[in-house]
């Protein structure tokens, strides 16, 4: 197995997350559209749907 995949009802959007990244803790992925996400540590620390879109994951499997 490379990835976990979630689904949001919410936001009707499924999100990928590489095992290798898998803390064992829960972890949030976020929709906020990153220019109102405050200041730039805010944004850096942040679980973007963008970074956990297939794509993505699979790039840094």
């Amino acid at each position: 197995m490379d990835l976990f995949a979630g689904y949001s009802e919410d936001e009707v959007a499924t999100f990928y997350i590489p095992v290798s990244e898998a803390s064992g803790k829960p972890q949030r992925v976020t929709y906020t559209d990153l220019d109102y996400m405050g200041s730039e540590a805010n944004r850096e620390r942040a679980n973007h749907i963008s970074d956990y879109r297939f794509a993505a994951a699979v790039q840094r499997v």
